[in-house]
């Protein structure tokens, strides 16, 4: 059967001509991938609970809470907003890879968690500052709940060393705020 040597002699050269250093994780249906568009549906989670901590500090702003009161809240609405705008931009650029079949660079998931830490931490070191609020009662706010929610959200990326660096950069960030409050309080 000579036709059925030269099939499988095409065959052989065909598989010889791709290249041996493709890494797995640029096939299309591997679990980078599935990651990404897990990433994208994770997004748009973030971009909601940003909208929903914004939603409540308005709310608390309203009925009187003193810590939300004058100044602290022309400030705290912007952070958010900043979050809600970040996350949904990192949403766009993740459809917009995955739909060419590109997968984003590792840098950008890394970056991309670290500003999504900054928005509660950003939140939380306005309260510390603001004269009226006892830096204590600051790193104690409703806020603080963002960093659990974040983490827990950050499953959703498929990667356990994602979610353990969000987990240990929100205490050290949450650290630091201590640390500032501290100073501020000692003032």
């Amino acid at each position: 059967m000579p036709g059925a040597e030269s099939d499988a002699a095409k065959a052989v050269q065909s598989i010889r001509s791709e290249p041996l250093t493709k890494p797995r994780s640029s096939i299309p249906g591997s679990l980078d991938f599935a990651a990404q568009a897990s990433e994208a549906r994770r997004l748009l989670l973030v971009a909601i609970v940003f909208a929903i901590f914004g939603v409540l500090a308005l709310v608390r702003a309203v009925v009187g809470v003193k810590a939300l009161a004058g100044e602290s809240l022309y400030f705290i609405i912007p952070v958010i907003t900043i979050g809600i705008a970040t996350a949904i931009g990192s949403r766009a650029l993740v459809l917009r890879a995955h739909a060419n079949g590109k997968l984003m660079p590792m840098w950008f998931w890394v970056i991309n968690l670290f500003e999504e830490l900054m928005i509660p931490t950003g939140g939380i070191l306005i309260l510390i500052i603001d004269p009226r609020v006892s830096g204590f009662d600051a790193i104690g706010a409703p806020v603080i709940l963002t960093y659990g929610v974040l983490i827990t959200l950050s499953v959703l990326r498929l990667r356990v060393w994602m979610c353990m660096l969000a987990g240990t950069a929100a205490g050290l960030m949450h650290l630091a705020l201590y640390l500032a409050a501290v100073h501020w309080d000692s003032d």
